[in-house]
């Protein structure tokens, strides 16, 4: 079992460092979790892309289409950020961490998982709250 954040979901829509390794991440047999919050984060960085030219818009939308098909076939299993708020803001306090991060540690702290990404200052503070956050590309983490 692997809560996946935000920044690892990007890189399976999207050619970019790390696509490779999130990629063996979504083809593995581990059943994959997210707070429901994924969705819009996902979206929003995609947008974000195409904002800054980065990503062409065209590129935006198929990768945002493939991410809407994803979410509809059930590759992720979505908890209610709702449900993860409490816990969360006790963890983003703990950690001294943006909220929206810490609702991926709080779902990996209540299904006790490994929390997997790909942001670098996550994975630093993560262990003040949960001792199960590696970064993709190292060791346990792909």
């Amino acid at each position: 079992m692997l809560v996946i954040d935000a920044s690892v979901a990007v890189k399976w829509l999207i050619p970019e460092t790390g696509h490779e390794e999130a990629s063996r991440v979504l083809e593995g047999r581990d059943e994959l979790i997210a707070p429901s919050i994924i969705r819009l984060e996902v979206n929003s960085a995609l947008v974000g892309r195409a904002r800054s030219g980065t990503l062409s818009p065209e590129d935006a939308r198929r990768a945002i289409h493939l991410w809407e098909t994803m979410l509809l076939a059930g590759t992720l299993r979505l908890v209610a950020f709702e449900e993860l708020m409490p816990l969360a803001i006790e963890s983003a306090l703990r950690a001294s961490h943006p909220l929206a991060d810490c609702l991926y540690l709080a779902a990996a702290i209540r299904l006790d998982a490994l929390v997997l990404t790909a942001d670098v200052a996550m994975c630093e503070r993560a262990p003040r709250v949960h001792a199960k956050a590696r970064m993709l590309g190292t060791a346990g983490g792909d």
